[in-house]
Order: structure tokens, then C-alpha cells, then sequence
């Protein structure tokens, strides 16, 4: 598990190439935490253009590809 407390955490992880995330200590605090990280996760996918979760999947690795560098 990795700290994912938020949608912002989700993406970064899902950017560098996860396709599942896992949500431990946020959810003793926070019971619905996995369902808020979902939704932020969902809205910044929109907010960045991503039309899927699979579309965004390593983004970060392929930055270069996409920008013809």
C-alpha cells in the first residue's frame, strides 16, 4: 500500500503506470474514502483529457512518445 489518501494520489500512481490502487490507512479514518478517491480519480481524469482510466495507465512513461520528443 502506498498512501493514497486522495484522487491527487490515485493519479499520480495510476500516471506511473498502476492499474489498481489500494486504500488502507484513509479508510480508518474516513469509512467512504474509497469511494471519494474514486470519484476525485474520475473527475481528474476528465479535468486532464483522459477519456478512460486505461488511456491514463503509464501516461507519465510515454509523455515523450506523445509529444514527439
Amino acid at each position: 500500500m502506498g498512501g493514497v489518501r486522495n484522487g491527487s494520489d490515485a493519479f499520480e500512481m495510476v500516471l506511473a503506470g498502476a492499474s489498481g490502487i489500494s486504500v488502507g490507512t484513509a479508510s480508518f479514518s474516513d469509512p467512504l474514502a474509497t469511494v471519494r478517491i474514486q470519484r476525485e480519480l474520475a473527475q481528474l481524469l476528465v479535468e486532464k483529457g483522459f477519456t478512460s482510466l486505461r488511456q491514463a495507465i503509464g501516461f507519465a512513461h510515454r509523455y515523450d512518445e506523445v509529444n514527439g520528443e
